[in-house]
């Protein structure tokens, strides 16, 4: 997951982000400081959605969405047989702030 800190395209936004965050850009250091800090994270997740080869599933293509998930992010532990009520969820979410 934290192969935006070496990789080419990605190393110098991730320093960039993590500099604005306060965090050692190393692995061990933005990984503990991903609980704690949302900011740094969904830069991190950015970074991770910009550097994959494939493009973005679209909303609805929930089995391309779990393949974007396991190959961008690499759960140790993925649990496929949730991903499609925790999908239907986050739609459900959306579909929520976009009526307000």
């Amino acid at each position: 997951m934290l192969g935006v800190l070496v990789h080419p395209q990605s190393r110098p936004h991730a320093l960039t982000v993590c500099k604005a965050r306060g965090v050692e850009a190393s692995v061990g250091a933005v990984h503990a400081a991903l609980e704690r800090d949302d900011v740094l994270a969904a830069g991190i997740a950015r970074l991770l959605l910009w550097t994959d080869p494939a493009p973005l599933p679209a909303v609805g293509e929930v089995a391309r969405s779990w393949d974007l998930y396991v190959r961008a992010w690499r759960p140790g532990k993925p649990h496929r047989n949730r991903w499609d009520a925790c999908y239907a969820q986050a739609m459900d979410a959306l579909v929520g702030e976009l009526s307000t």
